[in-house]
């Protein structure tokens, strides 16, 4: 073979593009897949609100402790079977009056001074049989809070009676007004003054009511559209100032009391306590409501038509992913789904949900840096729908570069070397792939020093797991493609094409029932959710991680290092995906509605412009003996896609141009019948199939293998290439004729067919057309490039031009203004070419006519002059 620099090769290696790996599309929306290990320790994904635990510990409740949170019929059920004894048990107690009435019930009248054993004012004027009369009241007075008493954000949380410890019954409604919950549990109270206020729920200018008269008339049943009024008013009046201490929690009282309505009313409730930025249980509890919401696709106008997100994204950055784990598991997973609708996605990236989820994701990675064995299972799960979350985020493309600002592209690839949950590493490799595809987050993975080790390392160790090493290889794929130094990076660590080959070697070898086996996950039954993406089979892992061997082979350095130490591995490795691809082509063809042949077809295409950008590099001059089985094996298996028709055999013939540089290929070429497969590629729309076929041609000839059919062959398609004006193939060709030649003359019809063909591009007057750049008028894309750099602007090229004394007075000088001395004239730059059209096309005609004049001359026959003599 000859160098990858000569002329006679085909000299190009190419990328390798693919298709990106797909996300399934859940069915329905989920916390977790279906697919668990451990399914009854996760959270839950569907869940009854009303049995919501809102204390801040779940604990009995004691005798004589408070009861609240029940509706008024079950109170009075416990009140007549429990209330004579809990008089007998209970002490009267004095209680002091408040020192000062608070502001918020300045505009209600006070009761009258009560003697010091007076008995509540609701059970006045009661007896034990009239409780009618006394569930009227209730609605018309509400005893705020006894003197002394004072409570703050969730006091009244804490005395609720858990699930567990109340019967299936009660739990039926759990809530009612203070004033019948302290009747319930403390009986006859003694005091000297109490605070009551008296709301005026009756009339309907509901933006007049005070707060308190709100939650009030929230805590009455009324219709569903009074209901919606309210919680606007009240919406209103929160949004303008925040209640606190005892109004705050009869607000936090009257919402709870509809818990357990329609999706409408429950964005009402959580939109208002998100507003009052509650914390503890009530966020946790307002998380499960808007994850509830977002669960039915059909509630997302609610998120676009009001608030609620910039609300949920502010509440979960009061959440502290570590030890409020439930709230972030909710949140995070509520913004998971939402993310997936491209309004709600990019509403989701205004109102900062992208640098939340990166700041909870570095929190969660410190965390496990610095105390792994503190990290509980609950956080892993919130780590799982953060992950997931960004996953989603990262389709909108045009955010992308937000997730190098935010430090959220750092901290995935920090999440990929510290967790090992496969569901975590699954949205992590996701996310990462879908980020490497976009400029900017590529260009920062191509710089970072240590992303290709954290890629490297973590596909070493999934590499069993198909749907992470299809997404970790594309990553790879995508930097090796982008930079060369990336490249660079990938080969030289440790092992790192030790690992490429040894899946591929692995993938090869694996059947449909292995792969049933161990990819157990839903991804593969939702494959048909994204037909613009890849599946992640076995097939796919192989294209994946071919395109990564593939694109480290652009980078010079690297090509020929794979090309000296690796080669016969590799090129057995690509043998045996071309095996797999034949095989399962050959047992598939049958079904033609199937995915598989042209995922196949795929493979077969990726493996041989591998193949074909490994050989570029290979340079058997002193051919080692061991390689030659391997290059027969693999001239036979090039040949046999070449006979096939679709994208594959195009690649194939490519990868036959480097191939038969060696004199040995070209010989097996030629019994395998490749001439006889290229007139069909000369005829091929598309130019670089055309280029390769004829560089086939070149080395075949050049070898000496069967000159006669490769002479008459390269005649006809120097023909076909005249009509199509295709000058760089007809060069190509015109080398391919002169190589023929030179073993053996050509036939006197093939002389004649390409002296005409070749006197056509010579006599062709279209070629010298104006320049388009010229004619535009655009003179600064044609400019010299001289050994020295010249000034950036026109004044300094004036001052230089008049200034050459001076720049030749001394080195030191020269250095200092960065012109050198030497008189640099016009013939000695470097014209750039001009790649417009009319230029490329004079470029390639000149060379065709370098080659074509000698051509001709040779082809002439000779002519024997009659001698004149004289007498």
């Amino acid at each position: 073979m000859t160098s990858p620099s000569s002329g006679s090769s085909l000299g190009a290696v190419r990328p390798l593009r693919t298709r990106r790996p797909f996300t399934p599309r859940e069915p329905q929306r989920t916390l977790f897949n279906e697919r668990s290990k451990k399914k009854d320790a996760r959270p839950p994904s569907s869940f009854d609100l009303k049995y919501l635990p809102l204390t801040e510990e779940d604990a009995l409740v004691t005798s004589g402790a408070r009861i609240a949170g029940l509706d008024e019929e079950d109170l009075t059920i416990i009140s007549d079977r429990n209330s004579a004894k809990n008089r007998k048990a209970l002490n009267r107690s004095k209680v002091s009056p408040p020192e000062k009435a608070s502001n918020e019930w300045s505009g209600f009248p006070k009761l009258p001074h009560l003697s010091g054993k007076s008995k509540p004012l609701h059970r006045r004027n009661t007896t034990a049989n009239s409780i009618d009369n006394e569930n009227d009241l209730s609605h018309a007075i509400s005893i705020t809070k006894p003197i002394g008493q004072s409570s703050g954000d969730g006091s009244f949380a804490s005395g609720f009676l858990t699930t567990k410890a109340l019967s299936p019954d009660i739990k039926k409604s759990q809530y009612i007004t203070k004033s019948i919950s302290y009747d319930g549990a403390l009986g006859d109270v003694g005091v000297k003054q109490i605070a009551v206020q008296m709301p005026k729920t009756s009339h309907d200018n509901f933006h007049s009511m005070t707060l308190l008269e709100l939650s009030e008339a929230l805590s009455q049943k009324c219709d569903a559209n009074r209901t919606m009024i309210l919680f606007q008013a009240l919406q209103n009046k929160i949004e303008i100032s925040s209640p606190t201490g005892s109004l705050r929690d009869l607000v936090l009282r009257s919402l709870y009391t509809h818990i357990d309505s329609d999706d409408e009313v429950l964005v009402a409730i959580a939109r208002a306590m998100l507003t009052m930025r509650v914390t503890g249980s009530h966020l946790a509890a307002a998380c499960k409501m808007v994850f509830k919401i977002a669960r039915n696709d059909k509630n997302d106008h609610f998120f676009k038509n009001s608030n609620l997100l910039e609300l949920v994204v502010e509440g979960c950055g009061r959440a502290e992913p570590i030890s409020e784990s439930e709230c972030c598991v909710y949140a995070a997973g509520a913004l998971r789904f939402l993310a997936l609708e491209p309004t709600l996605c990019a509403l989701a990236h205004r109102a900062g949900a992208l640098h939340l989820a990166a700041l909870h994701l570095k929190i969660l990675n410190n965390a496990k840096t610095e105390r792994p064995r503190q990290v509980s299972e609950q956080a892993v799960h919130a780590l799982y729908q953060v992950t997931g979350a960004l996953r989603n985020l990262a389709n909108a493309s045009e955010h992308s570069p937000s997730f190098v600002s935010s430090g959220a592209l750092a901290e995935l690839l920090a999440a990929l070397q510290l967790h090992t949950d496969r569901d975590v590493l699954t949205n992590v490799a996701r996310c990462l792939s879908v980020l490497s595809a976009e400029e900017s987050c590529c260009a920062w993975l191509c710089a970072c020093t240590w992303s290709s080790r954290a890629l490297l390392s973590a596909l070493a160790a999934c590499s069993p797991r198909a749907p992470l090493a299809v997404r970790l290889a594309y990553t790879l794929g995508n930097m090796a493609a982008a930079d060369e130094q990336a490249s660079i990076n990938i080969y030289n660590e440790e092992n790192s094409l030790d690992v490429l080959l040894t899946i591929l070697e692995s993938y090869t070898k694996r059947t449909e029932g292995d792969a049933k086996e161990l990819n157990s996950d839903p991804d593969l039954h939702l494959v048909g959710s994204d037909l613009g993406g890849s599946d992640g089979s076995n097939e796919d892992v192989l294209i994946k991680t071919v395109r990564v061997i593939a694109n480290l082979c652009l980078s010079e350095a690297v090509g020929k290092s794979i090309a000296a130490t690796h080669s016969e591995r590799t090129i057995r490795a690509l043998l045996a995906c071309l095996d797999v691809a034949e095989k399962s082509i050959d047992n598939q063809v049958h079904n033609s509605e199937s995915d598989h042949p042209n995922r196949r077809d795929e493979l077969a295409m990726a493996a041989l412009a591998t193949l074909n950008n490994v050989t570029f590099y290979l340079d058997p001059a002193p051919a080692p003996r061991r390689l030659d089985d391997t290059l027969d094996l693999l001239c036979k298996a090039t040949c046999r896609w070449a006979q096939r028709d679709g994208v594959a055999s195009c690649e194939a013939v490519r990868a036959l141009g480097n191939l038969s540089r060696s004199a040995r290929a070209a010989q097996v070429l030629v019994l395998e019948g490749a001439i006889d497969l290229l007139p069909r590629f000369s005829l091929h729309e598309e130019a670089s199939v055309r280029f390769a076929a004829a560089g086939l041609l070149v080395n075949v000839c050049g070898a000496g293998c069967n000159t006669s059919e490769g002479a008459k062959t390269a005649a006809h398609a120097l023909t076909a290439a005249a009509e199509m004006a295709d000058a760089p193939t007809a060069a190509l060709l015109a080398r391919a004729l002169w190589n023929a030649h030179a073993h053996a003359p050509l036939l006197p019809e093939c002389a004649r067919e390409a002296a005409d063909a070749l006197a056509t591009f010579i006599d062709d007057d279209s070629i010298f057309s104006i320049c388009e750049v010229s004619r535009k008028g655009d003179t600064n894309k044609q400019h010299v490039k001289f050994a020295a750099e010249q000034g950036d602007n026109v004044a300094n090229q004036n001052e230089n031009e008049n200034d050459t004394q001076c720049q030749n007075s001394s080195d030191e000088e020269a250095d200092r203004t960065g012109c050198s001395g030497e008189d640099l004239g016009f013939e000695e730059g470097e014209v750039e070419e001009c790649e417009c059209e009319p230029c490329s096309r004079l470029a390639a005609w000149e060379e065709l006519v370098g080659v074509a004049i000698p051509l001709l001359e040779k082809l002439r026959p000779p002519r024997a002059d009659a001698s004149v003599g004289t007498d």
